[in-house]
């Protein structure tokens, strides 16, 4: 048969080179895509950033009139807010700095917190009748009272399933339509500023005093560490942050200078003097460029099917051992299928767990003040 020789031994050997290549190829870009990724912090005087390892501090990256408070961004943009009382607006610049645009989307109430998800912009506003905006990325369809009714919000980050914000003394929560607000969704922060969220974990900063630390809980709510990262009480975390290796806050530096935090994602090597410096300026917000998903798919929306898939398995599987429950007959015989179906009911608890983590990998990093 004509071209059945590609496929013998030796035309197995090649394609498997060949596939490896190919995955290294992918690795590799992935790997670089990250290692060009950059940390922004904002401030009274615009936006810096720098490298992820630290290098490369531009305090003068945004240089904005009116400052920015809360800072976002995606793989194209930066987003910030800016202003007080109904004079508060979103402003816009390329990733580059260039075709920077302060009064993108005006009109708003002393916003604060900013967060980028899929289509859509969400922000906070820090008034006694608190409450959380959205508008299409390109500055259409603003709602300013998407979610109404809080309390003072600050911090606000967004993943695939919910939005969250940070208040004085508890993280809310609701789903990502506006429906299901939990303004008690985790309890008993310490003058919290903001939150982040990744694909496992909720962090928040606790500001006061003696309490200063970085916490976190699971997704679910569930697991809460008010002293995950511990923190000098003179560098109490403001803003968080958080991408696939590391967490970072900014820190108003106490008796010295005003700086960015890092530690890693369990918590260990905390760097209180990651960035900062002389003259380094008090930063409102945080944001970290959008970890990359390698191409041709295997990114989160695969994973989240896959996962859906093993959910829809373990409750089939449940379902089964069930019937045999039902339908054992004598003690010993009802002892193994109840042990069985035990087990099955655990395998798909952890489905679930893996389903929500799956599914809550963002395609945009949500970063706030």
């Amino acid at each position: 048969m004509v071209g059945s020789w590609a496929f013998g031994s030796g035309g197995r050997r090649l394609l498997a080179a060949l596939a490896a290549v190919s995955v290294a190829l992918i690795v590799a870009l992935v790997a670089a895509s990250r290692a060009d990724a950059l940390i922004y912090w904002s401030g009274d005087m615009g936006i810096g950033r720098a490298n992820l390892d630290g290098s490369g501090v531009d305090q003068r990256f945004l240089r904005l009139d009116d400052g920015a408070d809360g800072i976002a961004v995606d793989a194209a943009h930066l987003y910030w807010t800016h202003g007080v009382f109904d004079s508060g607006a979103i402003g816009r610049a390329s990733i580059d700095g260039s075709a920077v645009a302060e009064d993108f989307v005006t009109g708003l109430e002393s916003p604060a917190g900013i967060a980028v998800y899929g289509g859509h912009l969400y922000w906070s506003s820090e008034t006694a009748a608190g409450t959380i905006g959205r508008a299409d990325l390109d500055g259409a369809n603003v709602d300013p009272d998407f979610i109404s009714g809080l309390d003072f919000v600050e911090g606000i980050a967004v993943d695939g399933g919910h939005i969250y914000w940070a208040t004085t003394g508890s993280i809310g929560r609701a789903n990502l339509d506006g429906s299901g607000v939990d303004e008690s969704f985790i309890v008993g922060t310490s003058a919290s500023s903001d939150v982040a969220v990744d694909s496992t974990h909720v962090y928040w900063s606790n500001s006061f005093g003696a309490n200063a630390a970085i916490g976190r809980a699971d997704l679910d709510g569930s697991g809460v560490d008010q002293s995950f990262i511990k923190t000098d009480p003179a560098f109490s975390p403001q803003a968080v942050a958080v991408d696939d290796a590391h967490v970072y806050a900014t820190t108003p530096g106490g008796g010295s200078s005003p700086g960015v935090a890092r530690a890693n994602l369990d918590g260990t090597g905390l760097d209180e003097t990651f960035i900062g410096g002389s003259g380094f300026p008090v930063s409102f917000g945080l944001a970290v460029d959008p970890t990359p998903t390698a191409p041709g798919g295997g990114g989160s929306g695969d994973a989240c099917a896959k996962a859906k898939k093993r959910v829809k398995r373990a409750r089939i599987a449940v379902g089964k051992a069930r019937k045999k429950v039902r339908r054992a007959d004598g003690r010993s015989e009802q002892r193994k299928a109840a042990k069985r179906l035990k087990k099955a009911k655990r395998k798909l608890v952890r489905a679930k767990k893996r389903k929500r983590k799956a599914c809550a990998r963002t395609a945009g990093s949500a970063a706030r003040r």
